[in-house]
């Protein structure tokens, strides 16, 4: 089966656009904050694409299914694998855990097109930090892709045979679903909605709207109304990569879908964005993009583990030199060449065994063996079983344990943002000791007093609004309130705004504390939420010096003590663990006898958590009981 559609360089100088922008953003998100839309500009293209070529195809009886999923495993499944087969190979020499571990079962996800769906189970999400260690994070957009090539043409078949007159009511629709699905999703299951193939549909649909409206076309003959379109779609494309208007953070998958719409609707005939698109190192960019898109994220990944002084242009240069490897002897050959897919799939089964064995015989990296315990769970938890952001969001009041005596006892209550999850796990323990309830209110990413969307959560408004409502029937009898304190204190009328917060506590709770927080660790740029990767790194690197805790965290911790003080009421108490994790020489205790106190830059682990609880907290919960 021929590709019959008319080459048009323009679309291969639109993929080299969002593949550079993509690489950008990875590689520092100041320089491009919306760089990460670049995915969304390869939806729009791919769905105008590939339903083009079905479409057309289908409607003169040449259409072949099998013909059609070959051509995409010879495109896409050669490239893959090889990347795929040096992430194995470089993973378990390089990684830790639990990235090392999960390789395995990523991988495969990766290769057969479901490593969305294993991304959206096994992670804290897109934009956690762990994500940021992941070295197939990427191959996520890859599989919602296939997903579409794999239910497009039999849909397309299916319409085409029985409801050919309606198909573009039957994609209208699927669009709205898909859309009504994403904004949905948003609210209530951000993480799905970013990773899976019915609420990222939509995107794909509005380049398969280029395909299935030829009536579009008529409207819009004139050049200088094509170029003025194709403009307007190319400055939605600059909006959305530096966030120039002020709209919620998921608009800007839409606003990015129609730039893109527009600029590939409109670029068929000459104009200036058609010229620029069509420069000739543009297109040449444009052609490698999948490869770009391919080892751009391993090798930023990788290469952070091996160095802390590996700079942005190796890391460039490296990316290019892959991809245009990758391109030249393995993408190219077999996608025009005669070489069967069939060859092309046969390294997969030594592929996975061979990462298999390499994990089997060596559990932990050899480059980490003076780390500690950095390789062992206990390191880096943060325990999300205390999450409580659906649960409240679900109109529960948090994650609730011992149940039972929550009838007759009133609870114990942790209260916060990620840093009153991660103290949840020994206060929980000691409220089971107790025979106390105890229910963690506790939601990542949303500060006591966050107003506003969130990247991470676009309902933090209605969450805490929630939340702070349903404290009030708890009423709880000790209330903890934990918080990334260094953020919170740069709200305007901060003071003002947290002393009225701490009446409104003391009002609901016959016991209010509020834990200060401890050493944010300082980290180069970089390797901002990679503080395992970054002692991994300062280990390879023979880097002894220490680390630093910020010096607004001593500041906010002050600020906060001040106002708990100005209420003079002998009910609330600031507890202050900072000294807890500071050396004599001002550098953070980040280890214990061997052991990690801290999961990430700001967050302590079990270990840590319990070190403040013992030492500080629980002496005060046992007397009151």
């Amino acid at each position: 089966m021929k590709n019959t559609i008319k080459y048009r360089p323009e679309i291969d100088g639109l993929r080299a656009i969002a593949v550079l922008a993509v690489i950008t953003y990875h590689l520092n998100s100041k320089w491009i904050p919306g760089g990460y839309l670049g995915v969304d500009i390869f939806f729009v293209i791919s769905g105008y694409l590939i339903t083009s070529m079905i479409f057309d195809k289908l409607s003169d009886g040449s259409f072949s299914f099998k013909e059609f999923w070959l051509r995409r495993i010879k495109r896409l499944l050669p490239a893959l694998i090889c990347m795929v087969a040096v992430v194995m190979m470089v993973g378990p020499i390089i990684l830790i855990q639990p990235e090392r571990g999960d390789l395995s079962a990523q991988a495969i996800a990766t290769i057969f097109s479901f490593n969305n769906i294993l991304l959206w189970k096994t992670t804290g999400g897109y934009w956690s930090s762990a994500s940021e260690n992941i070295p197939l994070l990427h191959t996520w957009s890859l599989s919602v892709e296939e997903q579409f090539y794999l239910c497009l043409p039999i849909v397309l078949y299916l319409l085409l045979k029985f409801q050919r007159e309606k198909i573009p009511i039957y994609f209208t629709s699927f669009f709205l679903i898909s859309i009504s699905l994403y904004v949905y999703g948003n609210k209530f299951h951000s993480n799905a909605t970013f990773y899976l193939f019915p609420t990222r549909m939509w995107e794909l649909l509005i380049g398969s709207f280029l395909a299935i409206f030829p009536w579009y076309k008529q409207y819009f003959k004139k050049v200088v109304i094509t170029n003025w379109l194709a403009i307007i779609g190319f400055l939605f494309l600059i909006f959305s990569f530096y966030k120039i208007i002020n709209i919620p953070l998921s608009s800007y998958n839409l606003l990015t879908c129609i730039g893109a719409f527009l600029i590939i609707q409109n670029t068929q005939t000459a104009g200036v964005i058609k010229k620029i698109l069509s420069f000739n190192y543009i297109v040449k960019i444009g052609k490698i993009s999948y490869s770009l898109y391919l080892w751009h994220w391993p090798v930023i990944v990788f290469s952070k583990y091996i160095n802390t002084e590996i700079s942005y242009i190796s890391s460039i240069m490296l990316i290019f030199c892959l991809s245009i490897l990758s391109y030249l002897f393995v993408e190219k050959p077999i996608r025009y060449g005669t070489i069967k897919p069939t060859i092309a799939l046969a390294p997969v089964p030594v592929i996975i065994l061979a990462c298999i064995v390499i994990n089997t015989l060596y559990p932990t990296s050899p480059l980490i063996a003076s780390l500690g315990n950095i390789d062992a769970k206990e390191s880096f938890t943060l325990e999300w079983e205390f999450e409580a952001t659906d649960e409240i969001m679900h109109g529960k009041s948090g994650v609730i344990f011992n149940n039972d005596a929550l009838k007759n006892k009133r609870p114990i209550v942790v209260f916060g943002s990620s840093h009153a999850m991660m103290i949840c796990k020994p206060i929980k323990e000691m409220s089971e000791y107790l025979n106390q309830p105890f229910i963690s209110m506790s939601t990542s990413g949303i500060g006591l007093m966050s107003d506003k969307p969130t990247q991470n959560n676009p309902n933090a408004k209605v969450i805490n609004e929630l939340r702070f409502k349903e404290l009030a029937n708890l009423k709880p009898s000790v209330l903890i309130v934990a918080e990334m304190w260094s953020s919170e204190v740069e709200i305007e009328n901060f003071q003002v705004k947290f002393e009225d917060m701490l009446r409104y506590f003391l009002r609901h709770s016959d016991r209010v504390i509020v834990i200060g927080q401890v050493p944010l660790i300082e980290l180069p740029l970089g390797y901002k939420n990679a503080l395992r990767k970054y002692l991994v790194a300062k280990n390879n690197s023979n880097d002894i010096d220490g680390l630093s805790s910020s010096v607004k965290v001593k500041k906010a911790n002050e600020i906060i003590e001040e106002v708990v003080n100005s209420i003079n009421n002998e009910k609330i108490e600031f507890v202050n663990p900072y000294s807890l994790f500071i050396k004599p020489n001002n550098q953070v205790m980040y280890m214990l006898n061997g052991k990690f106190l801290y999961s990430d830059y700001h967050h302590i682990n079990n270990l840590g958590a319990s070190l403040i609880v013992n030492n500080m907290i629980g002496p005060k919960i046992f007397s009151l009981y």
